[in-house]
């Protein structure tokens, strides 16, 4: 998509991309009326395709020097550069795979066809760059620090105050202790037997799973009685964010709390339908309900 000549329109209803082949006219809505917005999804979508004359001479001209001093600067890409990246074997297996997850998308799949000094593949990375998040500008960090290290290029494709994350992205946080756990899990159980209670006992039940296990809260909402094995004596899943295969022996308060959970299908039918930002958001608003964040922390972590 970042090859073809696309050309920025305005009509009535607001901004559109648009392109003529072969005597037949294609428009792409960017959904916006605001100038600066159109321009910068244009970037974001294409890169600087209305690159003027004069840039290219002087990209040419760039390259030309390139050349001199190293012929492979003008081919590498970064789908190479991707492939490196995630491919290097001092790491662990399961930070190899989340890499590699993470240039599959967003972003990173639409420049890994561009040329490292191709200037529309900045342009598409800077105009994206607001809605990355940390581990995705990370990533682009480590990857531009890659590509200098190897001497595959010689000018950054994004600036990197723009990738900067600020300390107060990187809000301080704790874990939940044992005697606020207590607490939360009485809150919840109590709030079972309350008129219109949504959840019964299953959200009480999930936050002690939790705690109990250290499972991530997507991991433990999707947890399954198939995933409990009596015969062996454990619980067995995997986590979603690294793909780690965890398993956790059954015994004691896990026990106990395992015999009172649906013995088919979901552990927590309900919760299990939610989406994880709603199950955060959930989590969030008791922790402020209890008043357990306290004065200079930013949040609070289950486990």
């Amino acid at each position: 998509m970042g090859q073809e000549n696309w050309k920025l329109v305005r009509r009535k209803n607001g901004y559109y991309s648009a392109r003529e082949i072969g005597g037949q006219r294609r428009r792409v809505a960017l959904g916006t009326n605001d100038p600066p917005v159109a321009d910068l999804e244009m970037k974001r979508l294409y890169g600087a395709a209305q690159t003027p004359e004069e840039s290219v001479v002087h990209l040419e001209l760039g390259k030309a020097h390139l050349n001199l001093s190293n012929p492979h600067l003008t081919e590498y890409t970064f789908d190479q550069l991707f492939k490196y990246w995630h491919g290097q074997k001092q790491h662990e297996q399961s930070t190899r795979e989340r890499r590699k997850d993470e240039v599959e998308r967003g972003v990173f799949a639409r420049i890994k066809d561009f040329k490292l000094c191709d200037p529309r593949a900045k342009a598409i990375i800077e105009a994206s760059v607001p809605e990355l998040g940390i581990y995705a500008r990370e990533a682009l960090g480590e990857l531009q620090r890659l590509a200098f290290s190897l001497e595959w290029m010689t000018t950054p494709f994004v600036t990197p105050i723009l990738i900067k994350i600020s300390a107060k992205e990187r809000r301080k946080t704790r874990a939940i202790t044992r005697e606020e756990h207590e607490q939360f899990v009485a809150h919840e159980s109590a709030a079972a037997n309350r008129p219109g209670a949504k959840y019964g006992t299953e959200r009480a039940d999930y936050y002690q799973l939790l705690f109990l296990t250290g499972a991530a809260q997507t991991d433990g909402a999707n947890l399954t009685a198939d995933n409990v094995d009596w015969k062996k004596g454990e619980l067995s899943f995997k986590r979603a964010k690294t793909r780690e295969q965890c398993r956790i022996a059954i015994s004691g308060s896990l026990e106990t709390l395992l015999k009172r959970l649906p013995k088919e299908g979901p552990l927590f039918p309900r919760l299990s339908k939610l989406d994880e930002q709603k199950r955060a958001r959930d989590f969030r608003r008791h922790v402020k309900r209890l008043d357990l964040v306290c004065e200079g922390e930013d949040k609070l972590t289950l486990h």
